[in-house]
């Protein structure tokens, strides 16, 4: 005979295999943690989606976008006065000297910044995505106003040598 506000076995059983499911998800998901590259897979969907919208509702899809934050640094001195307490990448450039004495740097900063400008590109559709024009815009009633969108911001932080 049942009792009313009894709880039968199953609902034990299947309540203690989900509080271990999720124990062992949340212990995944700390251990493995969210890959470095999440935020730029995010900008980019959110470009594509805005991109596929409906022309009539493409202003009002957001771009979730953040600004990646380089310190280009010769290894002796920081960025920190750059981006007061943001969370940055460092970038380091290693210089070394020629037969004649002259400093070049293995990896340049201008390397640097080419690759920034290029993941840029590839993040916002390479240039075949309609991202910001308007209805006006398009039927001409409205000027064309050129925008932009800031992916990176590079603090260069590389002493010059003086002889």
């Amino acid at each position: 005979m049942k009792k009313e506000g009894e709880l039968t076995s199953f609902y034990v059983i299947t309540s203690v295999l989900a509080l271990i499911g999720f124990l062992i998800l949340l212990w995944f998901v700390v251990r493995v943690g969210i890959p470095d590259d999440a935020e730029t897979q995010a900008c980019h969907l959110s470009v594509i989606t805005r991109a596929t919208a409906p022309e009539s509702a493409q202003q009002f899809v957001p771009l979730h976008c953040t600004t990646q934050k380089l310190c280009v640094k010769d290894g002796r001195g920081a960025c920190t006065l750059s981006f007061a307490g943001e969370r940055i990448t460092e970038v380091k450039v290693e210089s070394r000297a020629d037969d004649m004495g002259n400093r070049e740097a293995t990896r340049t900063v201008e390397g640097t910044l080419a690759e920034e400008m290029y993941s840029c590109w590839k993040m916002m559709g390479e240039g075949k995505l309609d991202l910001f024009q308007s209805l006006d815009q398009k039927a001409g009633l409205a000027p064309v106003k050129s925008t932009c969108v800031i992916c990176s911001r590079v603090a260069l932080d590389v002493a010059k040598e003086r002889n």
